[in-house]
């Protein structure tokens, strides 16, 4: 009789992954960020790719049973072996959670999961001779209750291919229906130009759906030169801030920050993860040059990623009587709809949720950022006259 337990999960958990609720934008999304990793890596190795590209083929067919498939590739320098083994691994990351999109270790299995039910993964390097891959399908895993997948190869085109490829098939019908209207492109598009355009813009990435290139987003506001009166001050039309806040411990094996004292994790109880992390919040906040109902508020960036695009939570105030929030902006628009606020925020050092579309509002870090850019007091002055609340000169009121 064995001594140990074997506790290496069924295949089935891999599919089940599928379930969890990533929308088709967020699927790509996440592959997109491992690209964007891997011309991050290409850097700190002094490889770096002067015009990265990730390409991204949508389907056309509409039928998960026949050949139709997604298909994402990019030219970054590639994996070794060992690397693409780890990137399959449900779980594993080698990520570095203060300077990498990726995060959590599912982000690739979850999308790939969640899109269809095969996938192979083909990487190559400078150096490699030949391409090797990987493919993952569910239903044989299932059938032969294992998880091991063959190594697969084969030759390249050219000597200087580098990058690589990932292709899904049998796609899951309910979750990529979407993607056979025509019409989802361009709001795909427009979506990644929000997400990834200051990305796109400061590093030169090209991010392209079915051969037309998506175009960065960049906000329509008035110009820094303009400015209006207001209590004997010039308020200029953009306000920059830049608030330092200092370094702090962090542990990047439990995404935790720690008190200056404690060199020593109390969650896993190790030295090595714990890391001195530099925090600041950097950017600006304008107006725009038209009223929107929708179109307007602040973004917020981790890594040069939106996480949050067009956040209104900012104009909220809490009022302490009724413990209520209550509106601040727009009102009192006199013959004109919707606001035209709108700005970005870098928060590198905010922890983010699992899929990336909010940070974690409990988190201490969140906090002190809201009350940087906004303010304790209320936005309005004769609100905060009332409560015996000193006046708010936070960017956002001096707007």
């Amino acid at each position: 009789m064995k001594d140990t337990y074997d506790v290496t999960p069924s295949p089935r958990v891999l599919r089940m992954l599928g379930e969890i609720d990533f929308k088709p934008w967020q699927c790509f999304a996440e592959l997109i960020d491992n690209s964007i990793d891997s011309f991050k890596n290409a850097t700190i190795e002094n490889k770096k790719i002067l015009k990265p590209v990730v390409e991204i083929k949508l389907p056309v067919k509409g039928d998960m049973f026949n050949d139709d498939r997604i298909i994402l590739r990019d030219n970054g320098v590639g994996m070794s072996n060992e690397d693409l083994n780890n990137c399959i691994r449900a779980g594993y990351s080698g990520n570095d959670p203060v300077d990498k999109l990726g995060l959590f270790g599912m982000g690739f299995n979850i999308a790939t999961a969640r899109l269809g039910i095969k996938t192979e993964v083909w990487t190559t390097r400078f150096e490699d001779a030949e391409w090797h891959g990987a493919s993952i399908d569910f239903d044989q895993l299932e059938k032969a209750s294992t998880f091991s997948v063959p190594r697969l190869t084969k030759a390249k085109n050219s000597p200087h291919e580098h990058g690589t490829e990932i292709i899904i098939t049998k796609l899951r019908k309910e979750t990529t229906q979407p993607l056979f209207d025509g019409k989802f492109k361009a709001p795909l598009k427009f979506q990644f130009g929000k997400i990834y355009g200051k990305f796109m813009a400061d590093e030169n990435l090209s991010i392209i759906v079915d051969n037309q290139e998506v175009r960065p987003f960049r906000h329509c506001i008035w110009g820094e030169n303009r400015s209006v009166k207001y209590l004997n001050e010039d308020v200029p039309a953009i306000i920059k801030f830049e608030f330092k806040l200092g370094p702090k411990n962090f542990c990047k094996r439990c995404w935790l920050w720690l008190s200056p004292e404690e060199k020593i994790c109390n969650n896993c109880q190790t030295e090595s993860a714990v890391v001195s992390r530099d925090r600041r919040v950097k950017g600006w906040i304008g107006i725009q040059r038209y009223f929107d109902l929708n179109e307007y508020g602040v973004d917020f960036i981790r890594n040069g990623r939106k996480i949050l695009i067009g956040d209104k939570s900012i104009f909220n105030w809490l009022n302490p009587d009724t413990m209520q929030e209550e509106l601040e902006y727009p009102i009192d628009m006199i013959g004109r709809e919707g606001g035209r606020i709108v700005g970005e925020v870098e928060i590198d050092h905010v922890r983010v949720s699992h899929q990336k579309d909010a940070f974690q509002t409990g988190d201490p870090e969140w906090q002190q950022t809201i009350k940087l850019i906004r303010g304790e007091s209320p936005l309005r002055p004769n609100i905060a006259e009332r409560y015996k609340l000193p006046p708010n000169e936070s960017p956002l009121a001096k707007l």
